[in-house]
């Protein structure tokens, strides 16, 4: 599963967990059957243009996806997980507007030292 190939990426080696483009994560998972392990927060390669707010990707990953165009977050739902995309548009530009993602629960761990 991690290392399928196909035509969905720029690599067709990259597999979901290093994918560049945001077809190349979402495109694999979705062949996938049964429950997905895990979800995936991934950076600046999205399934959208934000500046154009339109989309770089097939009609079966934009049925799951929902945007949030001022905060540049992207949220695909793939077999009961989320996948979110951020892009701060830290580019030659910068974006004129962009919020950092929250995890309302979330608990930040350290590993313990023996």
């Amino acid at each position: 599963m991690i290392w399928e190939r196909g035509e969905h990426g720029r690599d067709e080696d990259a597999g979901p967990l290093w994918a560049e483009s945001g077809a190349a994560l979402h495109e694999p998972w979705m062949g996938y059957f049964g429950v997905v392990p895990f979800g995936q927060v991934h950076g600046h390669s999205t399934v959208v243009r934000f500046a154009e707010r339109t989309w770089r990707c097939a009609g079966r990953i934009r049925h799951r996806a929902t945007v949030d165009w001022r905060a540049r977050h992207v949220r695909v739902r793939i077999g009961g997980r989320v996948f979110t995309g951020i892009d701060p548009g830290h580019g030659r530009t910068g974006a004129d507007e962009w919020r950092p993602l929250i995890l309302d629960d979330a608990h930040v761990t350290t590993p313990s030292r023996r």
